[in-house]
């Protein structure tokens, strides 16, 4: 066809197409669903605590209503924190409990309660995000999906780990009653879901660009990168989205979580000690050279007198270095030798993102590329402080009391403000090199908790014998996509290319000389 022609049939279909954009817009589902709606609770059980998310989608899905899939937001502000109950917060549009699953395979809690914990978590949701949804919803159903903690917890704890995921499932279905399903994500399904939500939400699907993503949990660490298919790492997964199919490096450690750095520097001081820090068998304090001066404190550990280690800080810099080198040489956190090189740009999520914010880099909703000597010379200069003077900065730069959590947070901060750096170093970022870091892309939530709903509806889809099937012209080859929700994606990114040519403006946006929309 012609180039003239093909941008006419583009103008037809503009509407139909634009309608996809629904996609990338966590708000509200609108009322044009005369059948109703279901809705899904996703809930990421990570090492330190539960988040659960809420989605909506017509309740007679078809491939055409596809497009009316979308996250709920109960607040105007989702950005905003809030306490629903005493053990449920809203926070970065999630709803939020702790401890972690992980837990509650510990003597001193039981599998009874990690049910409970969910329940409430789940009628939270019930109560606060289903009205929300034009006439509530018709069909609700629970996935719980497990990640790190959970997953080293099966490896030391299994027997109780058994029991933790034989309870939760017994509790959603005969006291609750709701459709559920409980499991263990593997890390390198984690990583894949995370890549995926990524770059859907910046867009790039359409593109060909493709941002790697590092997520630092608190247990895990996941990278995932484009590769080329040529490469025979055992680590690639070949997927195809529209056009020719593609490859990603998925890697998942295991024990490499922010809280795993911290609790393994603290296990190398005390075998480096050997003894010399002993006062007495009831006084043992050890010397943390990345606690700031100052600090004293205790960490609860069995084995030790009175089930407890004492600590304190000196705050210094050098030594703290040396301990993280040796961290990264014998830890088996740092790039394995394997590894083909990173491609592309990076994105830091989790534990990477809340260190800048915390050190004061960043905004807590912003996006910032940034260096990792950035990241390095603030954690040098808060290392310096004394533990007084980084609370009393902390504390005042959030706006929140003082308590024994933050003062935690404050215990870590120069440790891993000085440890993400050299760990980013080891993957192959250098300065001048940035990665991104941020709590959303492009303003939007892009954690794997869309990828597992989306994912669990096409597949549904395609087992009840639905046709998803979406055509596009790549090239001069058309090219066709059974069920997958990453084809309405790829097409979701290019409307919006499209409407930018054509000055389409969508969602009631004013129209401008310069750009078209506002």
């Amino acid at each position: 066809r012609s180039t003239a022609g093909r941008q006419l049939m583009a103008a037809g279909r503009l509407p139909w197409l634009a309608s996809l954009v629904l996609l990338q817009l966590p708000r509200r589902p609108s009322a044009d669903s005369p059948e109703g709606y279901s809705c899904g609770l996703v809930v990421d059980a990570g090492s330190t605590g539960s988040r659960l998310s809420v989605f909506a989608w017509p309740a007679s899905l078809r491939a055409e209503s596809f497009h009316q899939f979308q996250e709920v937001l109960v607040d105007p502000e989702p950005t905003l924190e809030k306490k629903f109950s005493a053990q449920i917060t809203w926070r970065d549009g999630r709803f939020v409990t702790e401890p972690g699953l992980s837990a509650f395979t510990e003597d001193l809690r039981s599998p009874v309660e990690a049910a409970q914990q969910l329940e409430l978590l789940t009628e939270a949701a019930l109560r606060h995000a289903v009205p929300a949804v034009p006439g509530g919803c018709r069909e609700v159903e629970v996935l719980v999906r497990a990640t790190g903690g959970l997953r080293h917890a099966r490896q030391e704890r299994p027997e109780a780990t058994d029991e933790l995921l034989r309870t939760l499932r017994e509790h959603f279905r005969e006291k609750l009653q709701l459709r559920s399903s409980v499991s263990i994500m593997s890390g390198q399904d984690e990583a894949f879901f995370a890549y995926l939500s990524v770059n859907h939400a910046a867009g790039n699907l359409a593109t060909g660009v493709r941002e790697g993503v590092m997520d630092i949990g608190g247990s895990t660490m996941q990278i995932a990168f484009s590769v080329e298919h040529s490469n025979a790492n055992s680590y690639k997964r070949a997927f195809r989205l529209l056009g020719p199919s593609e490859a990603v490096y998925l890697r998942s450690f295991l024990g490499c979580g922010g809280d795993n750095v911290v609790a393994e520097s603290m296990s190398r001081v005390i075998r480096a000690s050997a003894g010399d820090e002993m006062q007495g068998e009831e006084n043992i304090r050890y010397v943390h050279p990345c606690f700031n001066r100052g600090f004293e404190g205790e960490v609860a550990s069995e084995g030790e007198p009175g089930g407890v280690v004492r600590w304190t800080g000196s705050g210094d810099v050098e030594r703290c270095k040396e301990l993280i080198e040796e961290m990264l040489a014998t830890g088996g956190c740092s790039a394995p030798a394997d590894m083909p090189a990173l491609s592309g740009k990076l994105r830091g999520m989790s534990f990477l993102t809340f260190i800048a914010i915390d050190l004061g880099l960043m905004q807590r909703h912003e996006e910032r590329e940034m260096t990792g000597q950035q990241l390095s010379d603030r954690a040098m200069d808060f290392c310096r402080m004394s533990f007084e003077e980084a609370v009393t900065e902390s504390i005042a730069r959030k706006g929140v009391s003082r308590t024994a959590r933050q003062e935690q947070f404050v215990r870590d901060l120069c440790l891993l403000g000085l440890y993400f750096p050299r760990l980013l170093e080891s993957f192959g970022v250098h300065s001048p090199e940035t990665v991104t870091l941020g709590t959303k892309v492009s303003g939007k939530t892009a954690d794997w908790t869309l990828g597992v709903m989306l994912d669990t509806l096409t597949e549904r889809l395609h087992a009840e014998g639905s046709n998803l099937t979406l055509t596009t012209t790549v090239g001069e080859e058309k090219v066709s996509e059974g069920p997958s929700w990453t084809n309405a994606v790829m097409i979701t990114s290019a409307v919006v290319l499209a409407s930018s040519f054509w000055g389409v403006c969508i969602f009631g946006k004013s129209r401008t000389p310069a750009t078209g929309c506002t």
